[in-house]
C-alpha cells in the first residue's frame, strides 16, 4: 500500500507527468515561500506527507 516509489522519485526530480501535478505544484510552493518542500514516506499501511512552515 500507499504512494508508488516511483511517483515520490518523479516528484522530487521534477519530472511529474503534465496531469498529475497536484502533489508537485505543492512541493513547489512550499519550497519557494519556507525553501523547504514536501517529505513524503511510503508506509505499510498508507503515506505519510510532511511539511513545515517556520516562523
Amino acid at each position: 500500500m500507499g504512494i508508488d516509489d516511483k511517483v515520490i522519485e518523479n516528484l522530487y526530480s521534477g519530472n511529474m507527468p503534465e496531469n498529475k501535478i497536484g502533489l508537485y505544484n505543492v512541493h513547489l510552493r512550499l519550497k519557494l515561500y519556507y525553501h523547504k518542500g514536501l517529505d513524503i514516506k511510503k508506509l505499510d499501511s498508507g503515506t505519510l506527507i510532511e511539511f513545515y512552515v517556520g516562523r
